[in-house]
Order: structure tokens, then C-alpha cells, then sequence
């Protein structure tokens, strides 16, 4: 009687064992579950932040790709003014010779 007594605690203690390591699985799976939903939000967040900021510095790369295209025109428009100036004189110094060499193939010798 007393083994059978020995047995049925053992049983008792293995069945107890079972039910307690069932509640620990569900209780493992349902923290898993939350733990990797946060992660999800997580990632889900730190992409969109990194997508924000991705989008900020993409402005402010085209902001200044656009400042320096007009200050390179600006500069472009000055070399071509200063070159048109030049060919101005130029001209200006032509035209003299041109109005001299007309009036004296006018006049007889």
C-alpha cells in the first residue's frame, strides 16, 4: 500500500509538473508574441523616421544642388558680360579704323 501511496504522489507530482509547464509554454509564447510585435512597431517606426530623414536631407541636398546652379549661372552670366564688353571695344576700336579707311579712300590723294 505504501508504494501504491509512493506512485500516486508521483503521478500526482508528475501530472502537477505537466500543468505548470503548460501554463509556462503559454505564458512563454503570449511574452513572445508581444515581445516581437514591439519589435514590429519598432522597426515599423525607425523606417519611417528613417524614411523622414532620408527626405529631409533629399530637400536639403536639392536646395543647395539649386543655390550653387544659380550662383555657377551667375557667374556664367558675368564671364559672358565681361565678354561682351570686350567685343564691344573691340568693335568700337574697329569701327574708328574702318570709318578712317572709308573717308581716306574717299578723299584723292
Amino acid at each position: 500500500m505504501l508504494v501504491g501511496m509512493d506512485v500516486k504522489k508521483t503521478l500526482n507530482a508528475v501530472k502537477k509538473a505537466e500543468k505548470e509547464a503548460g501554463a509556462l509554454v503559454k505564458q512563454a509564447k503570449a511574452e513572445s508574441e508581444t515581445i516581437v510585435e514591439q519589435a514590429r512597431q519598432d522597426a515599423e517606426k525607425m523606417k519611417a523616421e528613417r524614411i523622414q530623414k532620408a527626405k529631409k536631407q533629399a530637400a536639403q541636398d536639392l536646395k543647395s544642388a539649386q543655390d550653387q546652379g544659380v550662383i555657377d549661372l551667375q557667374e556664367a552670366m558675368k564671364k559672358v558680360n565681361a565678354e561682351i564688353d570686350s567685343l564691344k571695344q573691340n568693335v568700337a576700336g574697329l569701327e574708328a579704323q574702318v570709318v578712317d579707311k572709308v573717308i581716306a579712300s574717299l578723299l584723292p590723294d
